[in-house]
């Protein structure tokens, strides 16, 4: 049972009140991207987001000195590899990012590295978010030895400093392709966890837990500020104004307390419109980086957004959606980047939840696609950022189904022929960023299609004929070998369309 008014805010002081700072912050600023162009993919690095992630205040004497004494470490040659580790909502991404941020103009290191886990490791992932943040890219057709190779050969180059943000077991560096941090190279790791077996089995040269803010700190800090930093934000302050009303004998359970919060968050939001968007996120994998244009787009694909005829309206109309998300702190933003918390994914995961038909195995590291009666019942599957290298027959109909995203699945390369033929329903199919060659014949028969994206299959040179898709309105062909068929004009509804350049 809670104990007092301070466990309540030990686990939501960092995660609200960060968020509430920026969205009062930002409410004078432009809508994200409302001077971009829907059409123009953006080429930016997650490197470049990463590293201006603008640091929370730091609240508490002791958090003050933990950061103090990290900073004091990593300047001491004998020590390479640093662990932070502590319950959630302590305040350890919140330290990391202010050593990050200390770091940032420094020349102490030639490339500072932010990588955020999840709890299932997925090395590819962990070795492509690096890459990328060495403005590289890792050829999908290499092994996981020759991948550790090449990335190494990057690495070993540089002194660096890896920031490892919620790691939930040991990364096995070798494997990755990280060189060892020694005297020598002067490079260092920093990194946070909850578990302090964690950081052992990593071989951490100096642990320090964060314990979060003292009982006097922490309700000083919440008594004085918290309605102030979130005044123009009215959801969080009818939030706060609702968590008032509890009684300690009321709360049985913190995470159930504060669900109940951002649940209540949820519906004062009122327009379902915005709500629906909002669920929407659930089906990407954690810590996705959202392009505003992209997430716009599958916006506009599942018709969340319908303004007849009048494409510029919509996009408008989600620009506005996706500004007042951002305004209420649903949203971390980067330069070019959105990124949901993790809190409100699993939010929106737990709302969704209590519907029949959705599924959320994303970025789970799946190699194989079990199919159950569940199937039958599906409505919208996201199997987004797995390692799948093959589709075979799915034996259940699911007649159902309307969305199916497959996006990031870099293994697959195969689907079988007559795979989609089980759904008759699908308006949504994202299959971008994959290494298949061809599309199965039986996407010629998803007549109520209103959505294909392939973007980023650089191999895929052959897809069947499309001409019977009179309702498709959103076709993306970048980066595919695939010319421009003639029987698109067919196509009257086609309004967004993404040939290979």
């Amino acid at each position: 049972m809670l104990k007092s008014k301070y466990e309540v805010l030990n686990v939501i002081e960092t995660d609200i009140r960060m968020m509430l700072k920026a969205a009062a912050k930002e409410q004078t600023e432009k809508p994200i991207g409302q001077e971009q162009d829907l059409d123009k993919q953006q080429e930016h690095s997650p490197a470049d987001t990463e590293q201006l992630l603008v640091p929370a205040e730091i609240v508490g004497q002791s958090i003050r000195n933990t950061s103090s004494t990290i900073m004091e470490y990593l300047m001491d040659p004998m020590i390479r590899i640093i662990g932070i580790y502590g319950m959630g909502g302590a305040g350890k991404t919140t330290i990391m990012m202010n050593i990050n941020a200390q770091l940032a103009t420094d020349k102490a290191y030639h490339k500072i590295i932010w990588v955020t886990l999840s709890k299932v490791l997925n090395l590819e992932d962990v070795q492509n978010e690096i890459a990328q943040q060495l403005h590289e890219n890792l050829p999908k057709d290499m092994n996981d030895i020759q991948r550790a190779a090449k990335l190494f050969q990057m690495l070993k180059k540089l002194k660096f400093l890896i920031l490892f943000d919620d790691i939930w077991e040991p990364i096995p560096l070798e494997k990755v392709g990280i060189p060892q941090p020694t005297i020598e190279n002067g490079c260092n790791i920093l990194m946070t966890t909850r578990s302090l077996e964690v950081c052992e089995r990593m071989s951490t040269d100096k642990n320090i837990h964060v314990g979060g803010l003292s009982n006097q700190e922490a309700w000083d800090l919440f008594a004085s500020h918290a309605l102030q930093d979130c005044k123009n934000a009215t959801i969080w302050q009818n939030t706060l104004l609702y968590l008032r009303q509890f009684r300690q004998e009321d709360i049985l359970d913190r995470e159930k307390a504060i669900y109940r919060l951002l649940r209540f968050s949820f519906f004062s939001l009122k327009n379902i419109t915005v709500q629906t968007c909002f669920l929407y996120c659930a089906f990407f994998p954690v810590n996705y980086l959202f392009e505003p244009n992209e997430l716009i787009r599958y916006w506009l694909a599942e018709n969340f957004i319908n303004n007849v005829n009048d494409m510029v309206a919509e996009i408008y109309e989600g620009f506005k959606i996706l500004t007042k998300l951002k305004d209420v702190g649903i949203f971390q933003v980067f330069k070019h980047h959105l990124r949901m918390h993790a809190m409100f994914r699993e939010l929106a995961i737990d709302i969704l939840q209590d519907q029949p038909g959705f599924f959320f195995d994303a970025g789970l590291g799946l190699k194989i696609l079990q199919y159950g009666w569940e199937w039958a019942e599906a409505r919208r599957v996201s199997l987004m950022r797995n390692r799948l290298n093959f589709l075979d027959d799915n034996q259940h109909s699911s007649p159902h189904l309307l969305t199916l995203l497959l996006k990031d699945n870099t293994l697959l390369y195969d689907v079988s022929p007559t795979f989609f033929n089980t759904m008759p329903s699908l308006k949504v199919l994202d299959i971008s960023n994959s290494a298949i060659a061809e599309l199965p014949s039986s996407v010629s028969d998803l007549v109520n299609l209103h959505a294909l994206f392939l973007q980023n299959c650089s191999s895929l040179n052959k897809i069947p004929s499309i001409g019977n898709l009179k309702k498709l309105r959103f076709l993306n062909l970048r980066r595919t070998s695939i010319q421009v068929q003639k029987n698109l004009s067919a196509l009257d509804f086609l309004t967004f369309l993404k040939p290979q350049s």
